[in-house]
């Protein structure tokens, strides 16, 4: 049993979106309008907003990399805009602007999907993924980052190598038995993302990405888990962050 993880409050914190995610495998009788629509009938007072977006899609061809329109998305968007929820032919997502603790956010996750199986009784999930996202963009806090951060998390800024250094991106999955972690770091140009779901800035970025998931054999994860798995990866992810900064991160950021 992994030890309690030390609650970290942080008023002033970097964090600039937590998603969690939920996919199972390709249905035969799953049409995401349908589905998107019950799904709206259930949960419209929480989420009143409604848009579409059409999935993107690279194809690798003998010409080069292209972009293939893919399913349609149906969002479901809060009054005040800073809850959304993601529905695909193959994937519920619910993402946030406005986290305040994991605690409340699973509550969020197993409210929508629990008001998703009744929309659409799905046999089981294949994948389960927590993610948190963080962005530090004030100059004075880059130009810190060797003191916020373990060093070998910041690749060629940790190496002294920051001068002249425009874009820097590194990957990294670790795995402790029956679940991973993705972490992925990026100094950024202006206007630029490593995720194109998450809008970029206008000024010069690091961010630092932590997707704890769990993977079974398609059908393998009882739908009724979903609460508890949801937690599991939570703290694996809050687990690596504690980790991974300093206590010059802890005060800045208090």
């Amino acid at each position: 049993m992994a030890d309690p993880i030390e609650e970290l409050h942080l008023s002033n914190s970097p964090l600039a979106r937590v998603l969690c995610q939920l996919r199972w495998p390709k249905l035969t009788w799953f049409k995401a309008d349908d589905v998107a629509s019950k799904l709206g009938d259930v949960i419209g007072s929480d989420y009143p907003f409604c848009e579409t977006q059409q999935e993107a899609q690279l194809m690798i061809t003998p010409q080069g990399v292209t972009h293939q329109p893919g399913d349609t998305l149906y969002k479901l968007i809060s009054g005040d805009r800073s809850w959304t929820v993601t529905l695909g032919s193959t994937f519920m997502a619910l993402d946030t602007v406005k986290y305040s603790g994991h605690e409340d956010f699973i509550d969020r996750v197993a409210q929508v999907f629990d008001a998703l199986l009744e929309a659409a009784p799905i046999p089981g999930l294949s994948r389960l993924g927590y993610r948190y996202t963080n962005r530090i963009t004030d100059a004075s806090d880059l130009a810190a980052l060797t003191s916020y951060f373990r060093p070998d998390i910041l690749g060629a800024i940790a190496q002294g190598e920051a001068q002249g250094l425009v874009h820097s991106a590194n990957e990294s999955v670790y795995s402790d038995g029956d679940g991973f972690l993705l972490v992925r770091t990026a100094l950024l140009r202006p206007n630029s993302s490593i995720d194109p779901a998450l809008p970029a800035v206008e000024t010069k970025s690091w961010v630092l990405d932590l997707d704890a998931y769990i993977e079974l054999a398609p059908a393998g994860l009882h739908p009724r888990n979903v609460r508890a798995l949801a937690k599991d990866q939570a703290d694996r992810a809050r687990r690596h962050f504690r980790e991974l900064i300093t206590e010059d991160f802890r005060e800045r950021f208090k």
